[in-house]
């Protein structure tokens, strides 16, 4: 069977000026359906029968508009990548979101584990969120492990972190700050290790030394960052108590 031919999708400046006029009048016509409708289909569809129509430029922008709605609904990393490439408009947003999402799904499935003898949850841990671990210290030779599922096609980069009790702090930014302190060698040995490995069961760390905090820094703690297309997009920290001392100890 013939494909029908659509008149009003190759209009010319040579074009019979009554059928020119008949594809007018069949725009606006099509133009108050799709607004009524207002999804992509029907704005799209405009754009298909009658390209080069006043309301071109309206029906992009109508039509990027009801895909925004469409993938805020769905709000999937897959979505939102699929927003970004075929409507640049929303360039900017759906890689926001695309990372939201993928840290949705890493923060939902994200489990820590912490090798301390004494560990306890924070306090007034809100009931929607994962308790919060507590250690005096982690003895050296000892195991941080950290399993999380990743979205398909996606790839999250771990790393242990600084925690200041809100936000994560890389190590290497407070090692320059450290300088040559006396236990300036234990935490370079912690910066070394930061990035830790893969092994059969997840993500893990061995830490060569005792972890403590480096004193008057600001941190609480320390927390395994996972980073997904350059941006941070799950924080698992944990408490640590003790410091290590500020001073050498001398002896006879």
């Amino acid at each position: 069977m013939a494909q029908e031919v659509n008149p009003c999708a190759a209009l010319t400046d040579l074009s019979d000026p009554a059928i020119v006029s008949q594809c007018a009048i069949a725009a606006e016509a099509a133009w108050a359906a799709a607004e009524k409708t207002d999804t992509v289909k029907g704005y799209r569809g405009f754009r298909v029968a009658h390209p080069g129509s006043t309301h071109d430029a309206d029906a992009l922008e109508k039509e990027a508009a009801a895909a925004l709605r469409d993938v805020e609904a769905l709000d999937t990393p897959l979505a939102w990548r699929q927003l970004r490439a075929h409507y640049p408009v929303h360039e900017r947003l759906s890689q926001e979101r695309e990372i939201k999402a993928v840290a949705k799904a890493i923060g939902e499935s994200a489990e820590l584990e912490v090798p301390c003898e004494t560990a306890d949850s924070t306090a007034d841990t809100p009931d929607d969120k994962k308790p919060t671990p507590s250690c005096g210290f982690i003895p050296a030779e000892a195991l941080i492990r950290a399993t999380w599922t990743t979205p398909e096609e996606y790839h999250a980069r771990p790393q242990l972190v600084g925690w200041d009790g809100e936000k994560a702090v890389p190590l290497t930014t407070l090692q320059r700050k450290i300088g040559a302190a006396p236990y300036a060698s234990e935490y370079a040995a912690i910066v070394q290790v930061r990035k830790g490995g893969m092994d059969e069961t997840g993500w893990r760390v061995e830490i060569p030394v005792d972890l403590k905090l480096p004193p008057g820094h600001g941190l609480v703690g320390y927390a395994v960052q996972l980073t997904v297309m350059g941006q941070p997009a799950a924080v698992l920290p944990f408490i640590i108590t003790e410091e290590w001392p500020d001073m050498r100890v001398r002896t006879r």
